[in-house]
């Protein structure tokens, strides 16, 4: 039999094992408990980073498209930028060019006022020399007139002169140049006249001559047709008898 006090002392040592396995126990409960509540923790710290790690792909991948994107921005305005300093270079081209079209319309214009003064002052100086020859009688001073009044400094417009009135003054100085060997030859020709004049007066005076010195050596013998009634010769000294005479005729073919 056991005694009562070994009982109590067993029953003691019992219920402080049992106490002491409830208090293992509650702490066993208590560590697991945290250990699940860590577990969750570290769950829910993989969860974020796990989210975190794909939001920061995401982000990356964002931020390349971003990249990308400011790259391409980048060169299209490059791009603008080449345009537009094409474009201000051939709108600067376009001013020159226009400045250009209007300066030489402009001086076209200008060209075109002076040449018409200028034929203006030719067809004047013409009307003058007509209206000079046309009151003189002689070739003395014709071409001296003209010559002055075509070449005078009044009809040259003042400044650099264009194309056009240089090829017009060659055409006046070319005119001049022929107009010249024309009255040459026109007061050649009028001293070839007059001295034909003179000679055919000197013919006349000689034949005269002679026809007086028959007429008194062969006074008998005098054909009646050469003198007349009172005794005188039919031909006069200094007398023309071209009026007498025309030029002969051509015949009409029958």
């Amino acid at each position: 039999m056991v005694g009562n006090d070994r009982f109590e002392s067993v029953c003691s040592e019992l219920d402080s094992a049992l106490k002491r396995e409830q208090q293992a126990q509650q702490l066993l409960n208590q560590q697991s408990g945290q250990l699940q509540q860590l577990s969750q923790k570290l769950d829910v710290q993989v969860s974020h980073e796990t989210e975190n790690q794909h939001n920061l792909q995401g982000v990356t991948q964002d931020l390349s498209q971003v990249k990308y994107s400011l790259k391409s921005k980048e060169q299209q305005l490059h791009q603008l930028e080449t345009e537009l300093f094409q474009m201000q270079g051939e709108k600067k081209g376009l001013h020159e060019n226009m400045y250009d079209a209007e300066k030489a319309l402009r001086s076209a214009a200008q060209d075109k006022d002076s040449l018409c003064r200028y034929l203006q002052g030719i067809e004047s100086a013409l009307l003058e020399a007509k209206k000079e020859m046309s009151w003189s009688k002689g070739f003395a001073n014709r071409d001296f007139s003209l010559s002055k009044m075509l070449m005078s400094a009044d009809l040259i417009p003042l400044g650099k002169p264009s194309g056009d009135i240089i090829a017009m003054q060659n055409v006046v100085s070319a005119f001049i140049d022929v107009y010249q060997q024309c009255h040459s030859r026109l007061v050649a020709l009028q001293d070839e006249i007059e001295a034909s004049k003179r000679h055919v007066a000197t013919l006349k005076r000689e034949l005269a001559a002679a026809c007086r010195r028959e007429l008194h050596e062969q006074v008998p013998l005098v054909d009646k047709s050469y003198v007349s009634r009172d005794g005188r010769p039919m031909y006069e000294e200094n007398r023309s008898y071209l009026d007498e005479y025309s030029p002969l005729q051509k015949q009409p073919m029958k």
